[in-house]
């Protein structure tokens, strides 16, 4: 089903069904976008930035480190 997100800045502030959407202030905008859009996401240059926790080097090779010391089946 199509999705729009109510949009302020660059802040996603609601994702809505295409059907649901209502009328809003002058500085709120209502967009189209992609049904896996969520509220974490930021809109910017006129796409969907989507959230992403960053994940550091040193994590990384934590990670590396106890998959070889550990074996799951």
């Amino acid at each position: 089903m199509a999705k729009k997100a109510l949009i302020q800045g660059t802040r996603i502030c609601q994702v809505e069904d295409a059907s649901n959407v209502f009328p809003v202030s002058a500085d709120l905008s209502w967009v189209d976008v992609a049904d896996d859009t969520t509220t974490d996401d930021t809109y910017e240059s006129g796409a969907v930035v989507k959230f992403s926790i960053p994940v550091e080097d040193s994590w990384t090779y934590v990670r590396l480190d106890c998959s070889r010391r550990y074996t799951f089946e």
